[in-house]
């Protein structure tokens, strides 16, 4: 009886249990490069990577120089004509130096250096690259080194997924990730990036991220900076990804890919400018087509976009003008020229939440309660930094307050992000759930507004904010007082197509 019994839990639990499921589509948008999207249920995870085949005729990379650092990952691929890119090494916000080495146009940054925590992706003009693990340290050898960027932990070492400390909240917890892996023959190479801190996708732990490298066919794999630098750049898509910033971060360096377009696909490319007026390009205008990905355009309002053959509806839009659609069919490997002018036009709602462009405080992002935190010119949804210190509210300790650095008055908290990058190097926080009190001690919902308001603003209190196992805000009202960060919604900030402010020490150069 006691084994049929045993049996019968077996089955039950066999039938009630939820299993995982997954959708992979795959493209080749250039010759030797498979683009990989997954998107997975049980967990929630929606992974975008590139398979590359190193022999490829033209396949080559390109890194950031010491003087391209502090660009976003598409801006930096746009810069040099790049095919795809990804984010590169941990860094620090004061100078965007890195964690590790870091080389770029065949020239090491005098600030950065290997450390015997950090691994390294070496390669040169052609073919030759090296992917070398924690140990021993690595110097710049500028005799055939053409670039350099770091990462840690290692995830596959010789095949195997490596095994991580069961305390270390950095590889236990999900979160956004972006990593390198190297086939064992060394002639396939994988970049991955996995978005995370969302409904749709929550992330990976390392060692999902580690199994996910090896089944794409690396012997050996390593980590980059994740959270809200994850970020994957592909050209005639744009960015693949879903950045968990809601928008693009500025970052330190990158690591980029060049390829010749593959002939299976076409391109459409044009330039977006004000009706009759042609010598007015228009910069910043988001030319997408649904099923393909979107393009913003250039200072010379230049874009471009490719896909499989077929029909496709392209649309330009661009904040203070009319939209414009247009359908063309496009065949393997024919470049198609599509331009659109734009009319100005008085009233407009870019993002359609009801709120005409000229009195949305974040017309780019559909933003229907115009929240606004801190109650300056810019609503919460595009509002990425707060304080403006230059640390993303998503990762700011103290997001309303820059004059005492990233922690809150009074808090522990020292403002690195021990969840998401070990070193310290730099603070990207998972904040999400609040503890407030002289022991960091939770209150009840209904007493933490004020009490913690009151602590807050007298700057005795310790202030924390962490993320719950289920990546969701506990003590909704306590948000307000302890994480306003939190209170803008996920939703908005999960959105692609959040513009960010100009600021001196955070500006995007060219």
């Amino acid at each position: 009886m006691t084994r049929t019994f045993g049996i019968l839990l077996g089955l039950v639990a066999a039938l009630t249990a939820t299993a995982a499921t997954a959708t992979d589509t795959w493209t080749k948008p250039f010759d030797g490069v498979k683009r990989l999207r997954r998107v997975t249920s049980n967990p929630n995870e929606v992974v975008s990577a590139v398979v590359v085949a190193l022999d490829t005729p033209g396949v080559h990379f390109q890194s950031t120089s010491t003087s391209q650092r502090k660009k976003t990952t598409s801006s930096f691929a746009k810069l040099i004509a790049g095919q795809v890119a990804i984010n590169g090494d941990f860094f620090s916000y004061a100078t965007y130096a890195t964690s590790g080495l870091a080389a770029g146009s065949g020239a090491a940054w005098k600030d950065t250096l290997d450390t015997k925590s950090a691994g390294t992706f070496a390669f040169d003009k052609g073919t030759k690259l090296e992917l070398t693990p924690l140990a021993p340290l690595v110097t710049f050898d500028s005799s055939w080194m053409e670039g350099v960027v770091s990462g840690h932990p290692w995830l596959v070492k010789a095949g195997v997924v490596e095994t991580f400390s069961p305390n270390s909240s950095f590889c236990q917890t999900r979160h956004p990730r972006t990593a390198i892996g190297l086939s064992e023959d060394k002639k396939t190479l994988v970049l991955a990036v996995v978005d995370g801190r969302t409904t749709k996708s929550v992330g990976m732990t390392c060692k999902e991220l580690g199994t996910l490298l090896k089944g794409l066919g690396a012997y050996e794999s390593m980590n980059f900076d994740g959270g809200g630098s994850s970020t994957m750049y592909v050209q005639g898509a744009g960015v693949v990804n879903a950045p968990s910033d809601g928008v693009e971060r500025t970052v330190a360096n990158h690591l980029a890919l060049f390829a010749p377009k593959s002939g299976s696909v076409g391109s459409f490319a044009g330039v977006v400018y004000e009706k009759d007026h042609p010598e007015h390009p228009l910069e910043g205008a988001t030319v997408s087509i649904e099923t393909v990905g979107e393009d913003v355009t250039n200072e010379k309002g230049a874009y471009e976009l490719m896909a499989l053959p077929g029909t496709y509806t392209i649309t330009a839009k661009e904040l203070g003008y009319d939209s414009a659609s247009v359908e063309k069919t496009i065949a393997a490997g024919e470049p198609l020229t599509v331009d659109f002018a734009l009319a100005p036009a008085a009233a407009t709602d870019f993002d359609d939440d009801g709120v005409p462009d000229v009195k949305d405080n974040c017309a780019k992002v559909s933003n229907a309660n115009q929240s606004n935190n801190d109650a300056d010119a810019f609503g919460d949804a595009c509002d990425a930094d707060d304080d403006e210190d230059g640390v993303m509210d998503e990762d700011d300790d103290c997001p309303l307050d820059a004059g005492i650095g990233e922690a809150c008055p009074g808090s522990t908290a020292s403002g690195s992000d021990t969840t998401t990058e070990p070193s310290g190097v730099r603070g990207v926080g998972s904040e999400a759930s609040c503890s407030v009190g002289s022991h960091g001690r939770r209150f009840a919902p209904g007493l933490m507004f004020g009490v913690a308001a009151a602590l807050f603003f007298a700057r005795r209190a310790t202030v924390s904010c962490s993320r719950t196992s289920k990546g969701a805000p506990r003590a909704p009202i306590a948000r307000l007082a302890c994480c306003p960060h939190i209170t803008r919604g996920n939703a908005a900030r999960r959105r692609r197509l959040r513009p960010r402010r100009a600021r001196p020490h955070r500006r995007e150069l060219p």
